[in-house]
């Protein structure tokens, strides 16, 4: 019985000096809810859900064929935006672009232009007739909300996206195919709106990131920000194993899940969204951007084009959007941000690639755009 007394007491003893030890620290060190990263982080798990239709971009992103799983582009060149000469002009301010104009190379020193016009000399690079000729004829048509896009009609297109936008900013993060898209927004302003440059510029705004390196300017590109302005993400191209080396998988994942833990000045986590990784058109395993034996291009949109037909050197996808969908969409994340779905699209659009990698303007940024203003619609109604 000795030996069960003495046990007792050091234990007793143990928990005395243990509780003492835990009250001293709670005097000497700042509670975690102090952190406002941890305090986010934590609240939101409790209450973030995945998203309503995860279940069908993850079932997109698993078939092959995940263009005809999202939707159709469909032939109607009477409901596809039409440019003026003006509106082309603007168009060709962005560098990466130009499929239209066959001596776009000699007007300038342009690496971009010289390396697209070396390309289609030794016929690496295919693009269909209606995006040669400046007058894309394809719209995207799908059955489901998150793909869908606002049709253009052009009685009413100009004035419906004129309210959507009316005193809002649009503001924009990723890479050059990201600026791409903003250059295609700013056009569409400016000559389909009728904004002025001054208006345009100040409505779409754009901060240039790779894969993160940026972050650390998000609070200062967003101060000027309201809750109801948007705002687009991408990180993809720059994150995979072309750029990143075998590890990039581990590292994407920290990205996205970092993502999560930013503050995004005034903006609710409902008006952020995170736009999903286009393919790169260079066909698998025949060269890639910095290749002589690179291939890329279409003579017209393939419904049936499969991921595992494109990627280059490099193909991350479906993998890296299906990453992204799993931290960022499913029952696991931690922000209820949204997810503007246009990697499915795309697959099918090989015919607009610039050069693997880039995509003509015009071309189907413009259904980007109008992906963007239908969810923006779907809110605000």
């Amino acid at each position: 019985m000795t030996w069960i007394v003495r046990v007792f007491a050091a234990v007793t003893v143990l928990t005395v000096y243990y509780s003492c030890l835990v009250s001293f620290l709670q005097t000497i060190l700042p509670p975690v809810s102090q952190s406002p990263i941890s305090k986010d982080s934590s609240d939101l798990a409790a209450t973030t859900t995945a998203l309503p239709e995860y279940d069908l971009l993850w079932r997109v992103h698993s078939t092959p064929e995940a263009a005809s799983a999202a939707g159709r582009w469909v032939h109607r060149p009477h409901q596809a935006l039409q440019y003026s000469t003006a509106h082309l002009q603007c168009l060709d301010q962005e560098r990466q672009g130009n499929c239209h104009d066959p001596d776009a190379w000699k007007y300038s020193n342009d690496k971009a232009k010289q390396s697209r016009h070396r390309a289609i000399l030794k016929q690496a690079v295919a693009n269909s007739p209606g995006i040669l000729n400046a007058s894309d004829p394809w719209v995207w048509e799908s059955d489901y909300g998150p793909y869908q896009v606002l049709p253009y009609d052009a009685a009413i297109y100009k004035e419906r996206v004129r309210k959507l936008l009316h005193n809002r900013t649009i503001y924009l993060i990723g890479d050059s195919v990201t600026r791409q898209w903003a250059q295609v927004l700013r056009c569409e302003l400016m000559h389909i709106l009728d904004y002025s440059q001054e208006e345009a510029e100040r409505t779409i705004q754009r901060l240039a990131d790779f894969c993160g390196e940026a972050l650390p300017q998000v609070p200062t590109f967003l101060q000027n920000a309201q809750p109801h302005d948007y705002l687009v993400m991408n990180y993809g191209h720059h994150c995979g194993r072309g750029v990143k080396g075998p590890e990039w998988s581990t590292n994407y994942t920290k990205l996205l899940s970092h993502l999560q833990d930013l503050r995004y000045g005034h903006l609710p986590d409902s008006h952020i969204f995170v736009r999903t990784t286009e393919p790169r058109h260079f066909l698998r395993g025949a060269g890639d951007w910095n290749t002589n034996s690179s291939q890329a291009g279409g003579s017209q949109p393939n419904m049936h084009a499969k991921w595992s037909l494109y990627g280059g050197n490099s193909p991350e996808q479906p993998m890296q959007n299906k990453l992204l969908l799993r931290i960022l969409a499913s029952e696991k994340r931690r922000r209820p941000f949204q997810i503007l779905d246009t990697a499915p699209l795309m697959l099918a659009r090989a015919d607009a690639s610039f050069d693997g990698t880039h995509f003509c303007l015009p071309g189907p940024h413009q259904l980007w755009s109008q992906m963007l203003y239908y969810r923006i619609e779907q809110q605000e109604l």
